[in-house]
C-alpha cells in the first residue's frame, strides 16, 4: 500500500530577539541603537520603551514572541536569531563599540524554552575564538549563521575570513547575511554591505542567504535587482529569504521576486519579527475586506503566511527552509 510523504514543514527562517538587560541576558544596545525610530517602533509593539527596566523589557517580548508563537497554527517552525558585536584589535568583542548584541547562548537559552523555535547563531569570523564558537553552536544546534557585516563591523571578504567560511563549509552551516544599506541597525562602517563583498563565501563553498530579496534600493532598483539575478545565475549556493516584504516601502522588491520565477526554487520564508505584515498597504492588490481581515488576525507569523498567501507569492517559499537550514547535522570530522 502505497504510503504519503509526510508535509515538509513551514518555516518561518528570519525572527529576532531582543533585550536591555545587559547584566540578566548580555544584550547590548547601544545609546544609539535606544534612539532609533526602529528600536523605538519594536519596543511601542510590546508596550515598552527604552527607558522602562530593562529586566521588565525583556519578559514582555518573551511574552509578546511566545504569544504570537502559539497563535500561528499555520507556521511548524521559527528561525531565532541571534547578532554578534564588533571585535577589537585583540580579537574580543568590543561591547564599547557595539550597537546591537543578541548572544548565542541567550538564543539557545530561549528557543528550549518553545517547541517551535529553532536557534541560529552568529560569529563575527574576526574574533580570535571564531571557529571554535561556530564548532560550539553547531554542536548546540545552530540551524544558520547570522551576519549584519556593516553593525558587526568587518567585511566578509576579508582574507582573515577565510578560516571560517572553510568551516561552514565543512559543516554545511549557511550564512543569513545583509547586503545593502542598513536602516533599522547603527552601523560602524561606511560601507553598504556590498554583495559582491560575500562572493568568497560562495567560492568557499559555503550557502548563502541574503534577506529581505537583497537591498533595498530608492533609486538604481533595478540595476541592483540585475545584479542579485546575474549572482545567483553565477553561484547556486546563493539564496534569498523574503522577508519584511510585506512593508509598504518594499512593495517593488516584491513584485520583482514574483516575477523571477527562475529562482523561486532558491527563496525561503521569512517574517522578520517583530516588524508586522501590513496587510493595508496591499488593499490594491488583495482589497479591501481581505486586507481587514488578515489584519485581524492575532499571530504575526500567521497573518505573514496569510497575507504572502493572498498575494500569490508561491508556497514552496514556506517549505523550502528544509533544503537549506542545518536542520539535521551532517557528518563532518574537524580538518
Amino acid at each position: 500500500m502505497a504510503t504519503t510523504a509526510p508535509a515538509r514543514p513551514v518555516i518561518d527562517a528570519h525572527a529576532h530577539l531582543l533585550g536591555l538587560d545587559r547584566e540578566g541576558s548580555g544584550c547590548v544596545v547601544s545609546r544609539a541603537m535606544r534612539r532609533r525610530i526602529s528600536t523605538r517602533f519594536v519596543l511601542g509593539r510590546i508596550g515598552a520603551s527604552p527607558g522602562d527596566p530593562p529586566a521588565d523589557v525583556d519578559r514582555r517580548y518573551l511574552d509578546h514572541l511566545f504569544a504570537n508563537l502559539d497563535a500561528s497554527p499555520s507556521v511548524d517552525r521559527v528561525v531565532l536569531l541571534a547578532l554578534d558585536g564588533v571585535v577589537g584589535p585583540d580579537g574580543r568583542i568590543d561591547e564599547d563599540r557595539t550597537h546591537l548584541l543578541v548572544p548565542n547562548d541567550l538564543v539557545f537559552r530561549v528557543a528550549a524554552m518553545h517547541p517551535k523555535l529553532l536557534p541560529a547563531c552568529s560569529v563575527n569570523p574576526l574574533r580570535a575564538d571564531a571557529v571554535a564558537e561556530l564548532d560550539r553552536c553547531a554542536a548546540r544546534g545552530a540551524v544558520l549563521v547570522k551576519w549584519i557585516p556593516a553593525s558587526m563591523g568587518f567585511d566578509p571578504a576579508d582574507p582573515r575570513c577565510a578560516p571560517f567560511l572553510a568551516r561552514c563549509a565543512a559543516l554545511g552551516m549557511p550564512v543569513l547575511s545583509h547586503v545593502g544599506t542598513e536602516m533599522a541597525v547603527t552601523t560602524v562602517r561606511a560601507a553598504d554591505g556590498v554583495l559582491g563583498s560575500l562572493f568568497p563565501a560562495l567560492e568557499a563553498g559555503v550557502r548563502v542567504v541574503v534577506p529581505h530579496a537583497g537591498s533595498l534600493k530608492f533609486l538604481g532598483d533595478a540595476k541592483d535587482w540585475a545584479g542579485l539575478l546575474e549572482a545567483m545565475g553565477r553561484f547556486p549556493g546563493l539564496w534569498l529569504d523574503d522577508s519584511a516584504l510585506l512593508m509598504a516601502h518594499r512593495r517593488r522588491r516584491l513584485r520583482r521576486l514574483l516575477a523571477a520565477e527562475g529562482i523561486h526554487d532558491r527563496v525561503i520564508h521569512g517574517s522578520d519579527f517583530p516588524l508586522p505584515a501590513q496587510p493595508l498597504a496591499f488593499v490594491d492588490l488583495v482589497g479591501f475586506r481581505r486586507a481587514r481581515a488578515i489584519s485581524r488576525i492575532p499571530g504575526a507569523f500567521e497573518k505573514d503566511v496569510a497575507l504572502k498567501e493572498a498575494l500569490g507569492v508561491p508556497s514552496s517559499f514556506l517549505r523550502n527552509g528544509d533544503r537549506i537550514l542545518r536542520l539535521s547535522p551532517p557528518r563532518s570530522t574537524r580538518p
